[in-house]
């Protein structure tokens, strides 16, 4: 008899790891299951999700294999994604709906790598509405999107045509690092006050950085596997932060982080020249922010507290991924 209660003592751990696991995956299955009133899906499994049944380029496959349907539905682990399939859904969702589908998913890894949220990509509520509205306004200050800015765009361009003309067909020419080069300028006049991307020699370094984030297709794979399991992830801290400890997450930490000293050294840059009276009139984005901050803590104004140096440098870093790859692949005809 008491050989038996032992053994029962003994199974009954077995048997509580076996019943959770089955659970575990009984949940994974439902979550990535696809339901009768759902739009069509290419197909799904437990925990990976629609991975293996997706192809690339994902809008040509969409858009051949999915032809007459607006909305189709995928998984990225266990995490739903839905796909406009059409101008139609597209203008629908976005135009139509701007309001109700205008969030953003909140950024826990950011959180946990640097202290803080922040930026104007991963934020939501009245941080991205805050900072949206300053950074808008003080673009179209500095003439983004009007004429004010024809001037200092039209020097990249002629500058651009100089350095091409010196090679004189001699060399072969890496486009895409004359023109990130040039593209980047124009964004460090506007963020920085200053041709940086020509008159710092470390700037292709960080250039190279930049386009590891954007057109790297290993980066573009590791982040698509970080969003895949963000909703279960986020909320267990301890599971996060064993994600972020992967080889793979590893590199884009690496990477990040070295922007981001970048982007917080020019803030202090700029910090250590603000006279005790603040900035008269802002000559960049930088000089705006710190203006804004200052005027914020005299009127003790709710945003005091929402405009700091660090989310600072973590728009500066959002300006730079969404501007300078995308203007370069535009104008390089890629």
């Amino acid at each position: 008899f008491f050989s038996k209660n032992v053994s029962c003592i003994m199974l009954l751990p077995v048997v509580l790891i076996d019943s959770a696991g089955v659970l575990l995956f009984g949940y994974l299955y439902r979550l990535t299951k696809p339901q009768k009133s759902d739009p069509p899906c290419p197909g799904s499994d437990p925990i990976i999700g629609s991975f293996r049944y997706l192809e690339r380029p994902l809008y040509r496959f969409m858009s051949e294999r999915f032809a007459r349907d607006h909305l189709v539905l995928f998984f990225l682990g266990p995490t739903r994604m839905y796909y406009l399939n059409s101008y139609a859904a597209f203008r629908e969702a976005m135009v139509d709906n701007a309001e109700a589908l205008s969030g953003r998913v909140t950024q826990k890894p950011i959180e946990l790598l640097i202290g803080s949220n922040g930026g104007l990509v991963g934020t939501d509520g009245e941080l991205w509405k805050q900072y949206r509205r300053f950074t808008l306004h003080t673009l179209r200050d500095f003439g983004l999107g009007r004429r004010g800015a024809e001037h200092c765009i039209s020097l990249e361009a002629e500058e651009l045509c100089s350095e091409i003309a010196t090679r004189g067909g001699s060399e072969a020419i890496d486009v895409n690092l004359v023109l990130g080069r040039s593209v980047s300028n124009v964004i460090c006049q506007l963020v920085f006050g200053s041709r940086l991307a020509s008159d710092n020699p470390e700037f292709e370094r960080i250039l190279d950085a930049f386009n590891e984030f954007t057109a790297n297709p290993r980066f573009q794979e590791e982040n698509f596997k970080a969003l895949a399991f963000l909703p279960i992830s986020s909320r267990c801290t301890p599971l996060m932060r064993l994600l972020l400890k992967l080889p793979g997450m590893q590199g884009i930490i690496e990477k990040m982080n070295y922007l981001l000293d970048f982007c917080q050294q020019q803030v202090e840059a700029h910090a250590a020249e603000m006279p005790e009276a603040g900035f008269s009139e802002a000559r960049d984005y930088i000089e705006a922010h710190l203006k804004h901050q200052q005027l914020n803590q005299q009127t003790d104004d709710n945003g005091a507290d929402l405009f700091t140096n660090k989310r600072l440098g973590m728009a500066i870093l959002d300006l730079f991924l969404a501007g300078t790859e995308t203007t370069t692949t535009t104008c390089a005809g890629r």
